[in-house]
């Protein structure tokens, strides 16, 4: 899962190795140990945040029908000095099958700014512009 299609970043999960990678260009950036189970459905949440001199990425992932954590699984910056060319473009969702099992991806949303589940009144927040089922 990606935003600022080619140029941007990525999110993969690795189940051979029990990682979570940030990519940006086919390299990878950061990662971190996870434990993923094939037979499990997870869900996936990426931020990147503008600053004035660097991209704040944050990365959540929590199996299915479990509650969202509150922290992220993985927070950096990438300073916007390494960039090639202006972040541009849209969300994108690519698959490698694992061990030839077949990657279904359930649902996707893009929000325009961070995820926010719920306001400080404690109603839920939904600022949705492009959605994909």
């Amino acid at each position: 899962m990606g935003l600022y299609g080619s140029n941007g970043f990525q999110i993969r999960l690795v189940p051979a190795w029990n990682r979570v990678e940030v990519v940006r260009r086919g390299d990878v950036v950061d990662s971190i140990g996870f434990e993923l189970k094939a037979e499990l459905r997870y869900e996936m949440e990426f931020a990147c945040i503008e600053e004035e001199e660097s991209w704040l990425l944050k990365v959540r992932v929590w199996e299915f029908d479990s509650e969202r954590p509150e922290m992220p699984l993985m927070k950096l910056r990438y300073p916007k000095a390494k960039l090639r060319f202006p972040l541009a473009g849209r969300g994108v969702l690519t698959a490698t099958p694992y061990s030839g099992k077949p990657v279904t991806f359930y649902s996707a949303e893009i929000y325009l700014e961070e995820f926010n589940p719920v306001n400080a009144a404690g109603e839920t927040v939904d600022f949705k512009i492009d959605s994909v089922e």
